[in-house]
This record gives structure tokens, sequence and C-alpha cells, in this order.
């Protein structure tokens, strides 16, 4: 067909009240996969050709660029949950240039969406990505569960430092005699 079948939205208190939503709603024309995200009053779709916000007013999606154009054929290779400030989502996403999967947190304030990538170490020991969870312990801190084909990993998200990146090209390193390393 021209058209996947189109995603269905219900409202389970109001009989008959089932919408179909596809292209004409601003869906791709064309997609393999499709996943919902949503949190509160936040909705979203997640496709092969990228995400797409939904406003609950208008009934209409709208392209998001922020995670690009392609997000692969494998619809278990994209794993999300919740982020805890209710604002977005922490999502694993497929990585085309490392054997590896790039987590981050998808944001929506302000009108727009912002995508801040997670470094955490060892990732690659967990395999293929399963699962992700996140929580706060007892001391307040977020806690990222990453449950992959191989391991369970534990990130502690509030002690991890945050490491702006380099500006400009590193070209040499070395100590001077103060005890100084540049």
């Amino acid at each position: 067909s021209s058209e996947n079948s189109p995603l269905i939205l219900a409202d389970w208190n109001e009989p008959n009240s089932i919408t179909k939503l596809g292209q004409e709603s601003g869906l791709p024309k064309k997609f393999i996969w499709s996943q919902c995200l949503r949190v509160q009053e936040l909705v979203a779709v997640i496709t092969d050709k990228g995400l797409f916000h939904y406003n609950n007013t208008t009934e209409q999606f709208s392209y998001e660029p922020i995670l690009g154009n392609d997000l692969g054929s494998d619809p278990y290779s994209v794993q999300h949950c919740s982020s805890l400030d209710k604002k977005g989502w922490i999502i694993a996403l497929p990585s085309f240039e490392k054997p590896i999967h790039q987590i981050g947190k998808l944001l929506f304030e302000d009108g727009q969406y912002t995508w801040t990538p997670i470094d955490l170490p060892s990732l690659k020991l967990a395999g293929k990505i399963d699962a992700i969870f996140i929580e706060r312990n007892e001391n307040a801190d977020e806690i990222l569960w990453v449950g992959g084909s191989k391991k369970i990993l534990r990130y502690n998200l509030s002690r991890m430092p945050n490491i702006a990146p380099l500006t400009t090209k590193l070209t040499q390193v070395y100590e001077q005699d103060r005890n100084l390393i540049h």
C-alpha cells in the first residue's frame, strides 16, 4: 500500500472516540515501525523516519529533526523510559557509526525538543540493549539501569562528571615544572 496502517487514538472514557492518525495527520507516508512515547499530556511518536511531535489541540503530528530521519529498520533497537522530571524520555538509539547504542535525554521544554547524549562508560559491555529504566534512590540520585543481552549495568547519573566537549583540537599534552598537566 502507499501508506502504513494508521495509528489509533482512543479516549477510553468516551464511547466512539477512536481516531485514526496517518499521513493526513502529519506522519510519514511509509515507515517500517513506530513507538508511541507519552509523559503526562506530552505525546510523540518515534519511527524509523524520525521523531514526530503530536499537538493535542490540532491532532496533528509535526516532524522534529533533532534525532535525524533514519533510525534503522529494527523496532527493537530503540528503548525508552520517562525521565524523572516528566519533561521527556531517556532513549537508547541505535548508532550507525559505532557498534553500540547512543543513550540520551530527549526533553520537551519551552515548545522545543532538546537531545542531550549521556556518556556511559563501558556501555558496550551490556551488548544489545533490551531495556532501560530510571529511578531515584534514597539519596535522591538518578539511577539508570541498562539491561542488555550480556549484562545489566547500573549508572548513578547524579554522580557522573559532566565534562564539556573540547572546542579546539588537542594536539599535544605535556607536563610543566609546576606539576600541572595541560
